[in-house]
């Protein structure tokens, strides 16, 4: 038998190709060969929580830190790096907000539990004084033709909807109608598009070919063989409506106790009944999704202090797999107390009420709510009333500036997990760790 002093791994850049499949092997031994592990060290591995070494299917020891001691790998053996912290998961934050300045300010960044703030955040600041900006219902942001573009919509909390666009140095107007819901939408087949519901047709722009554009399409379709010419109409009496998640979702008036929604990519419509709805002029509703059962969740204000809940019967798999040109498809909801239609929560914190703007809500991935409080500061509230965090500033960092949302104007974050092509797309990787192991071999 020779024994030598070895070393016996070294890889100073394991990564997303070594270990998104949940384990590397790292070495296995033959009938007459064994190693003693004496020493580990490991580089970039501290955030690592849910990776370790595995010796035949055991658990011998964490790589998050250098270790030291005597690792016996018999003959016929395999060594492995095991983890749950692989494949890489991204979450992504948009935070949009009018500032104390009278500016539209867009700030997205990606991160991950491990590595933190994935790459550099993209931030926008508007031209100030565009115009609306005290009634801002939602903004999306894009580059186009090199230009970067704040496209948002607003309400006037009664009769006008607009559709409007702001850059560094300019802004103008898409579109304005009396009682015609807005919304943005980067479509996977038409583009970057602006879109608004008249009457039982739904019409789009092409934004990105024509981003200052006035000029809407009626098309005979949304996807499929779909008739675009059955949507269920909005009317007088604060019509609400918005883009997430892939559909167009509208309240036609405050006289229906309904959610409809019209998937965007097979032009499918779906009505939700959600009980009672209580809605005067500044009253919002919004629309989460819930990845640990793939349900939606409709949460609608009554006051201040009090939010209407209901949860769909049916999961967002089930329904984006509906492909029928009636109108429409009928999907049930429950309370979120396992009764009802809906049922109504006080909330622990109010949150600000001083018009529609400042009542729109964001989400995070969880499918939990995220509303500014009556300090205009972020509270992520769980559908069983639960303060899941609450912000201690609403001052942020914008291109090393700081910028502050105005007093009861609108303030928005959402969170969402991003799939592996958005990963791609947005340029972002997985980080990689190294590590050597030292010992001694012996062969018979």
């Amino acid at each position: 038998m020779a024994d030598t002093l070895e070393s016996i791994y070294l890889n100073t850049a394991l990564g997303s190709t070594e270990l998104d499949d949940g384990e590397h092997t790292i070495l296995t031994t033959n009938s007459t060969t064994r190693y003693v592990i004496k020493d580990m060290y490991v580089n970039n591995t501290s955030g690592l929580t849910n990776t370790h070494l595995e010796l035949n299917g055991f658990n011998v020891g964490s790589i998050s830190s250098n270790a030291t001691g005597s690792l016996i790998i018999p003959p016929s053996s395999t060594l492995k790096i095991k983890t749950t912290d692989y494949p890489f998961t991204f979450l992504r934050e948009r935070l949009t907000f009018r500032d104390t300045d009278d500016k539209l300010v867009y700030k997205e960044t990606f991160t991950n539990p491990i590595m933190g703030i994935a790459g550099t955040p993209t931030t926008f600041v508007s031209v100030a004084g565009a115009d609306r900006t005290n009634q801002v219902t939602r903004m999306y942001y894009k580059v186009i033709s090199g230009t970067s573009y704040m496209h948002y919509t607003t309400s006037d909390n009664n009769s006008v909807q607009h559709l409007r666009w702001a850059t560094a140095s300019s802004f103008g107007e898409n579109r304005n109608d009396n009682y015609r819901p807005f919304a943005v939408y980067e479509h996977p087949t038409l583009n970057y598009i602006g879109m608004y519901l008249e009457g039982s047709y739904l019409y789009y722009l092409d934004l990105n070919a024509n981003p200052t554009g006035t000029s809407f399409t009626n098309p005979s379709n949304w996807g499929g063989n779909q008739s675009n010419g059955n949507y269920n109409p909005v009317g007088s009496s604060y019509p609400r409506g918005f883009q997430q998640f892939g559909y167009f979702w509208y309240i036609r008036n405050n006289n229906y106790n309904s959610i409809y929604a019209i998937n965007l990519q097979n032009g499918s419509s779906h009505e939700f009944p959600v009980g009672g709805y209580y809605q005067n002029n500044k009253n919002y509703f919004t629309v989460t999704h819930r990845p640990s059962d793939d349900k939606f969740l409709f949460w609608k204000q009554s006051t201040g202090s009090e939010i209407q809940v209901a949860i769909s019967n049916d999961t967002k798999t089930t329904i984006d797999a509906v492909n029928t040109s009636s109108s429409p498809n009928t999907v049930g909801t429950t309370g979120a107390d396992g009764t009802g239609t809906y049922n109504s929560i006080t909330l622990v914190n109010n949150f600000r009420n001083a018009d529609m703007s400042s009542n729109v809500a964001g989400f995070d991935e969880n499918g939990n709510l995220i509303y500014q409080d009556l300090n205009n500061k972020f509270v992520t509230l769980g559908i069983d009333n639960t303060v899941i965090s609450q912000a201690t500033t609403n001052t942020y960092d914008i291109n090393g500036t700081n910028h502050t949302p105005y007093d009861g104007s609108f303030h928005r974050l959402e969170k969402s997990t991003i799939t592996n092509s958005e990963a791609t797309a947005a340029g972002l990787s997985g980080a990689s760790f190294g590590i050597q192991l030292l010992g001694v071999k012996s062969e018979d």
